[in-house]
């Protein structure tokens, strides 16, 4: 029985891990979006024309 209730606290502390670890990289996308959305804005495209 302990060793369940030890495997269960190691379990649930790797899960928190995973949840935090998940968190920072979603966190990441709508800061990557600007950066894109930016950088986009200041490029010009040409189209093979004069």
């Amino acid at each position: 029985m302990k060793a369940g209730v030890e495997v269960s606290n190691q379990l649930l502390a790797n899960l928190g891990k995973l949840v935090k670890g998940v968190q920072t990289q979603a966190d990441k996308f709508p800061k990557l979006a600007q950066v894109m959305a930016q950088r986009d804005q200041q490029q010009t495209f040409n189209a093979g024309g004069k």
